[in-house]
């Protein structure tokens, strides 16, 4: 029989192990981008002063500048929202599952609650742009919200994840001469599968092969196992 024990962590510290590392990569390329110019926040603020600019002069009938051009969206920006979508579109698949356990603080409780899987659902990621330029690319995770609709919304650093430290009793005849299950075949192909694209993340990759993995019959403590032995095994 299997138990798990562990501690809740905030989501801003266990995103790296949530994410893809494509779409780590690419958001963290795209605030360095920002960053070689004149930072996200400055980038953005500037653009909305061009917008203003456009439209006071353009709008008034006797305006002398009828023909001015539109200000285009700076590149470092556009890139910067294609990868703040990518990231919303892994985090709320990965809130929505059934691999991690997600409570969030409510402010009108003063508690945490631990909503179902499918409460994500219609969540998207949000940060005002205009804000004070953060100094990284996790500070700037950090002042992100989940939001639904125009009102409801959840502050990022209000959301926490369980992070299992996982302990196996003894079964002689299902383990390894030294401690734990004999993982590796299924390691192995959770690596190959991760190479080949097939699946986008660790996650994933662990939910789609837990089956083949001996041990508890609770599907979530293999799926947890195979992430933490994955995480041993392959590490840099």
């Amino acid at each position: 029989m299997e138990e798990t024990t562990g501690k809740w962590v905030g989501l801003a510290d266990t995103l790296r192990d949530i994410v893809s590392a494509q779409v780590w990569d690419q958001c963290r390329s795209a605030w360095e981008g920002c960053q070689a110019k004149s930072g996200y926040a400055a980038l953005a603020r500037e653009f909305k002063r061009a917008k203003l600019a456009y439209w006071a002069r353009t709008s008034g009938s006797t305006s002398p500048v009828r023909n001015l051009l539109k200000p285009s969206v700076p590149p470092e920006l556009q890139t910067m929202r294609a990868a703040l979508e990518q990231l919303s579109g892994e985090l709320t698949l990965c809130l929505c599952s059934s691999v991690e356990r997600v409570r969030f603080y409510k402010r009108n409780t003063g508690d945490y609650v631990e909503p179902p899987c499918g409460f994500w659902q219609g969540y998207a990621l949000w940060r005002d742009p205009f804000g004070a330029d953060p100094t990284s690319f996790e500070d700037v995770f950090r002042t992100c919200w989940m939001q639904r609709g125009k009102s409801d919304r959840i502050p990022v650093e209000f959301i926490q994840i369980f992070r299992a430290v996982e302990t196996v009793a003894p079964e002689p005849a299902v383990r390894q001469g030294k401690r734990g299950y004999d993982d590796d075949e299924v390691l192995e192909k959770m690596k190959a599968s991760l190479e080949s694209g097939k699946y986008p993340n660790l996650w994933q990759a662990a939910c789609a092969c837990a089956s083949e993995a001996m041990g508890s019959t609770e599907e979530q403590a293999r799926e947890k196992r195979l992430i933490r032995k994955f995480k041993e095994k392959y590490s840099e």
